[in-house]
């Protein structure tokens, strides 16, 4: 029927009659057309009246057409589509409707409804014409972002093309900047940017269809998102780039200022009495933004169910509205920046007020991707270690504006609620970049994290660990793997991202940092060798490991342990725990004395790495390893924190033993199981070395095949140049008691038994050295002959049958350096958000920060808190109960606290 009707071109002679009658209009006749709406004397053949009715006809079959051919499936634009494009732009029906509005609204001389009077003609058609635009624009919203060619027609971009320029004509602008400025006049009493006054007074504000108290009515909601989907529609919209970015964000602030006032109406506070809600939520710095709405000064409210809609649609206008940041005048950089502040501050607003107002369908994901920082993305691969100090002008409008503080709570909001608008809009933040991977968040999260709040930023980290803990662990066995869509998916991709910056090489020069920063940020290079934001990343990295790894850890052995029979569990999130295993081995174990002329490799004990900036941490090793007489302590008492980390907190040695158990189920013939397999050997290769406390004097007798002392000393390179070292005895150190348990056997006795009893150490790791064997027959298979080699020398030494056993215990130290060495050790870290709740599974993600959870300390012993009473009791059932009563000298007593 509507293809019939547009081919008829009936909208042509819409556009005909439209254009006569608008000429013939006067004010008798207007005035008589509104006594006919209103029920008065009528004349059928009123011109002004006929006009409404032409309007009424044109506005219908085209809001009719755009329902129907809103279709994500399609693969090719339907022939509804095209037939109506053709139709718009030949009969120019849009101009003429806008002309006949703006003449007949100006002609009324303020004859509209007044409030109790009902809803005019007029008035109706003004909103239809209003919802006409807006179905335009969702139309060409969705045809513009096809990237279907079409087949034998024109393609979905073409058809948007058209469809913009169709819709966005001056006559139709027009009308459309001046029914939405009219309402938000009325709604904040802002100015009218020049509109002339007459104007402004004839045109309808609040149509009052029902008694609403001081509520927009929904028809005037319409006719107000007349002036986002306007300027969206126009590219280079007339009034200026600057000024319809104020208007844009204008009608975003009312939107927030709205949405306070509605929560504060479910509080407690009526919308509908002019109570305010306290403070602005922004997370904004100083000073108020463009636009903003100050609380309690609102003269209309938007309704609750088009509050977000109005904000969101404002809000990703003035997104495609920001100036770029030039490298021209400081004047123009200063604008540009402070507009990018202002958007950043109202975004904020939105994803704080307006979220909680969303509806199914309402675009949360284009939030989502409008809130990536996308023009940072370079930072993160410039090396933590070669950070620019001044932060790009973008990464700084954001952070000002409490960026750090909403995607924590966007965080939040998604543990408690995985379905809900903020998992929505997390998810596709996170997956913005890689939508598939495990890469896509560290691009985006490092810069925030660099140059942010450091207590905020280590919230941030906190709350990620506790999403981990959410994490059903038959996630891991989702095909497809989609975080874009699948919040658990979303979790372990967003951990495991910031988990293996670990294993980056942080030395890139400082050229690129500078190049990725911008021009503003070039200068900060020729500073300190590392820059604070540098030193934070670092700090922030290790508190990241300590967070993360155990949990990622915890959740994929629990995922390898079901009985998912048939199933293939993804491997993303286990290969990048996996990469990260060798580089904190290495912060455990023993460390080469440097070659003459090299800081690095003594563990960066000059330069930056030395406290150059003058820190907190200035003249201290930051690898936390002494070196004394030649002797090297691997996992001592100065390791600060590494090897309790890598064994307690991460449990390597029981998630490498669960992997070596599924090695019988993996075919290296595959990319993944070839990573699986390499990965699986080298950490435990490292692992056993720390695990076994390991300590091997440093002389130059021990030379590894670079003619340069050998990592590991002289049972090591005896053992890579094919000597017998079964026999041999390692000097051991004692193993912690939580280790040894871990490992379900005793501490293997020192050396001097050793040697008196004449009998081989038993080794205390569970691996089986057979299926060590098994993975190595098909590494060797596959053309991994050196790490099948490692595999199967560390089967002979856990069985302590010959020579040859620790080649594969040092070869993952030959490899190129990561960002594990250059960390603080976790001891310090750790002191980024030193009061946390003392329940270690504790996963309460109410509030809006990790950081804000009030704390109530244990009653009988007062050295622990805890968030809420079940943490307290699960922590109690869980130890708590005996160390608690040796504190205060009275032994393990029954009952609850």
């Amino acid at each position: 029927m509507l293809l019939v009707l547009f081919r008829s071109q009936a909208l042509h002679a819409a556009g005909r009659q439209l254009a006569a009658l608008t000429e013939s209009l006067d004010e008798t006749e207007v005035a008589r057309a509104w006594l006919e709406a209103r029920g008065g004397p009528t004349t059928p053949s009123s011109p002004a009246a006929y006009t409404l009715d032409v309007l009424a006809f044109a506005s219908l079959p085209i809001q009719l057409a755009c329902q129907i051919c809103h279709d994500s499936d399609l693969r090719e634009p339907p022939e509804l589509c095209e037939e109506l494009v053709a139709a718009l732009e030949g009969s120019q029906v849009l101009e003429h409707a806008g002309r006949a509005l703006v003449l007949l609204l100006t002609r009324l001389r303020g004859l509209c409804a007044r409030p109790g009077q009902g809803l005019t003609a007029l008035e109706y058609v003004t909103s239809n014409a209003a919802l006409t635009l807006t179905e335009l624009k969702i139309l060409y919203d969705e045809y513009a972002a096809k990237d279907e060619d079409g087949g034998n027609g024109p393609s979905f971009k073409q058809l948007a093309e058209r469809l913009r320029l169709t819709a966005s004509g001056a006559c139709a602008r027009h009308a459309a900047l001046c029914l939405g400025l009219a309402v938000l006049c009325d709604a904040d009493g802002g100015p009218a940017y020049g509109m002339p006054p007459e104007l402004l007074a004839a045109l309808p504000k609040d149509d009052a269809e029902s008694n609403t108290g001081r509520r927009m009515c929904r028809l005037a909601t319409w006719r107000l998102m007349g002036i986002p989907d306007m300027l969206h529609l126009e590219k280079a919209p007339p009034p200026g780039r600057h000024a319809a970015l104020a208007l844009l964000m204008r009608v975003g602030w009312l939107a927030v200022a709205s949405a306070r006032e509605l929560t504060s109406g479910v509080r407690g506070v009526s919308p509908q009495s002019g109570g305010a809600a306290s403070g602005t939520g922004t997370g904004a710095g100083s000073g108020s933004p463009r636009g903003h709405v100050p609380a309690g000064t609102l003269r209309r409210v938007v309704r609750e169910e088009l509050v977000y809609m109005v904000g969101h649609r404002s809000l990703t206008g003035a997104f495609f509205l920001l100036p770029s940041l030039p490298d021209g005048t400081p004047e123009a950089v200063s604008r540009a920046a402070a507009a990018t502040q202002d958007w950043w501050q109202l975004a904020v607003g939105v994803a704080t007020h307006l979220l909680p107002y969303s509806a199914a369908g309402s675009q949360l994901p284009v939030l989502g991707k409008v809130l990536h920082l996308s023009q940072s993305r370079g930072l993160a691969y410039c090396g933590a270690l070669s950070l620019p100090a001044v932060p790009p002008p973008a990464v700084a409008a954001a952070l000002t504006a409490g960026l750090l503080p909403c995607l924590e709570r966007l965080m939040r909001g998604a543990g408690r609620d995985p379905r809900g608008p903020e998992a929505t809009v997390l998810r596709n933040l996170a997956c913005a970049d890689d939508p598939a991977e495990t890469t896509g968040f560290w691009p985006y999260l490092a810069p925030l994290l660099a140059y942010g709040d450091p207590r905020q930023a280590a919230a941030l980290l906190a709350t990620l660990s506790k999403l981990l803990r959410t994490v059903d662990p038959q996630a891991f066995f989702g095909d497809p793997w989609v975080p874009e869509h699948d919040t658990h998916h979303c979790f372990l991709s967003a951990a495991a991202s910031v988990v293996v910056a670990l294993c980056e090489n942080p030395e890139t020069g400082p050229d690129a940092a500078a190049a990725a920063a911008g021009p503003d940020a070039a200068a900060a290079v020729d500073g300190p060798p590392l820059s604070h934001a540098s030193q934070q990343l670092g700090r922030l990295l290790s508190f990241a490991a300590c967070q993360l790894l155990p949990e990622l850890s915890r959740t994929i052995l629990k995922a390898i342990q079901l009985p998912m029979v048939g199933h293939t569990l993804y491997p993303g999130p286990l290969l990048r725990l996996l990469r990260c295993i060798p580089p904190l081995a290495d912060r455990c174990t023993p460390r080469a004395p440097a070659r003459s002329g090299s800081g690095h490799e003594t563990g960066h004990e000059t330069g930056h790495e030395a406290g150059a900036d003058g820190g907190k941490d200035g003249g201290e090793n930051n690898v936390g390893v002494v070196v004394t007489d030649g002797i090297v302590p691997a996992g001592g008492p100065d390791d600060g924190g590494w090897r309790a980390l890598l064994l307690e907190g991460l449990g390597a040695v029981p998630l490498l033993d669960a992997l070596v158990r599924v090695v019988p189920r993996t075919s290296g013939a595959t990319i993944e199981g070839r990573s699986f397999l390499r990965l699986t050997i080298a950490g435990c290769c490292a692992v056993a070395e720390v695990a076994m406390g390991l300590v091997w004097p440093v002389s130059e007798a021990a030379a590894g095949p670079s003619g340069q002392p050998h990592p590991y000393g002289g049972l090591a390179a005896a053992a890579a140049a094919g000597n017998d070292v079964s026999e041999a005895a390692p000097v051991w150190e004692s193993t912690p008691t939580t280790v040894t348990s871990a490992l379900g056997a005793a501490a293997p006795a020192g050396p001097s038994d050793a040697s008196r009893a004449g009998s081989r150490t038993p080794s205390p790791l569970p691996w089986r050295p057979e299926l060590l064997r098994r993975a190595a027959a098909e590494l060797r298979a596959c053309g991994e002959p050196d790490v099948a080699s490692d595999a199967e020398g560390l089967a002979v030494y856990l069985e302590g049958a010959g020579g040859g056993g620790f080649e594969g215990l040092w070869r993952p130290r030959l490899e190129a350096e990561s960002l594990a060495s250059a960390l603080p050790p976790p001891a310090e870290a750790r002191r980024l958000l030193p009061s946390r709740c003392a329940n270690p599974t504790c996963a309460n993600l109410e509030g809006d920060s990790e950081a804000d959870l009030a704390l109530k300390a244990c009653a009988r012993c007062g050295s622990v808190g805890y968030c809420c009473r079940p943490c307290q009791l699960e922590h109690w059932r869980a130890g708590h109960k005996g160390a608690c009563g040796r504190e205060r000298g009275e032994g393990a007593k029954g009952g609850e606290p």
